[in-house]
């Protein structure tokens, strides 16, 4: 039991409390350490016996929780080193979201979406997969083959990724920044987006990994942040300078060109290696209709997406930028384009920026 990942439980309503700890006493690894009913309570639990990760409903009535968040926060810095995480468990309605998304700016690390009631086995189910594996995630446990704190470099046996075979040195010869990113991608775009849009004017094209609903209000979220339009895309728009679009969660995104515009296309096929909207049917599309001038970045992520689709943006001469170890909040998705010799370059979060202009 020592080495289990110890939560915290805390909602409001008894009825999810108990749907959330009959999902995760059987999720081997993790350890339920209590179960309260509003922020306060859960403050106090906190103070006592510091659990590794708290589950916390978004919405309640005694303390919210960006509020209980923020209190947790201010605890966590008392103690350096030995943070609790938070992972948010949010409703999936507009005003759920957008305290999602503020919640994850604010330093959650993850979220998921609350089922309803109605059915409480398939409930347990999907909290028992979903969420368990975030939580074993965070605990250090890996994912899908995926270690979540995975090597930054390639492998001493393996050649090291090889430059493209076009330099991006010349103003004008980059039409477009791709931007791959999954688990603490809010508190990564918040950070990234507006250094990112201040200086230049090419549009930028994300596959953030959220559901429906969510997109929408992190799309809002980042538009006041940024001199850009950042709006989440619709099917059948032209891409435009001065411009960010976000894949609609749910679904997928893809660009093609038609004459001499590049438009979006959403589209509602299959997950690929269980996302959608997916990074990699995003990359790929790119490749065809932009080629050697792009930008692609693979950003923090649990899992995978992203490695195949980067395969064809690099046989195409795109320049292919990763997020370091250091600075991801899981390292899955960048150590796998890294390891898989694609990447060109390994940067901190707050040098992506000036190393993008850099390229233009």
């Amino acid at each position: 039991m020592g080495n289990n990942v110890k939560v915290l439980i805390v909602d409001d309503s008894r009825i999810y409390r108990g749907i959330l700890e009959t999902a995760l006493k059987t999720v081997a690894g993790l350890q339920i350490v209590g179960s309260v009913r509003d922020g306060y309570k859960a403050l106090e639990f906190i103070k006592k016996t510091p659990p590794d990760i708290v589950t916390l409903d978004v919405e309640m009535d005694e303390m919210d929780g960006l509020e209980t968040l923020k209190e947790i926060q201010k605890l966590n810095k008392r103690t350096p080193g030995k943070d609790v995480k938070v992972i948010m468990v949010s409703s999936l309605t507009t005003s759920g979201a957008q305290a999602t998304i503020k919640s994850l700016e604010y330093g959650a690390i993850d979220f998921i979406g609350k089922p309803t009631t109605s059915n409480p086995t398939a409930s347990i189910d999907y909290l028992k997969r979903e969420l368990g594996e975030k939580i074993l995630a965070f605990g250090g446990e890996q994912i899908k083959g995926v270690p979540t704190r995975a090597i930054s470099t390639p492998p001493p046996n393996r050649r090291p990724p090889a430059r493209p075979q076009v330099t991006h040195k010349a103003s004008g010869n980059i039409d477009v920044v791709l931007i791959g990113i999954s688990t603490g991608g809010p508190k990564a775009l918040t950070e990234l987006i507006p250094n990112l849009t201040r200086g230049m004017s090419v549009p930028v094209l994300i596959v953030q990994h959220m559901p429906p609903t969510f997109t929408k209000a992190l799309a809002d979220s980042l538009n006041a942040k940024s001199g850009y339009t950042i709006k989440e895309a619709t099917d059948n728009e032209v891409v435009q300078p001065q411009h960010a679009y976000i894949a609609p969660g749910g679904k997928h995104m893809i660009v093609r060109k038609v004459g001499g515009e590049v438009k979006i296309s959403i589209t509602n096929q299959p997950p690929e290696e269980a996302c959608k909207p997916s990074v990699n049917i995003m990359f790929r599309s790119a490749a065809t209709a932009y080629g050697r001038k792009s930008i692609a970045l693979i950003l923090t992520g649990m899992g995978t997406d992203g490695t195949k689709g980067l395969a064809p943006l690099k046989r195409a001469g795109t320049y292919i930028i990763a997020q370091d170890q250091a600075t991801s909040v899981v390292f899955g998705m960048p150590a796998s384009a890294i390891n898989a010799g694609v990447v060109d370059k390994v940067l901190p979060l707050n040098k992506v920026a000036e190393t993008v202009h850099s390229l233009l």
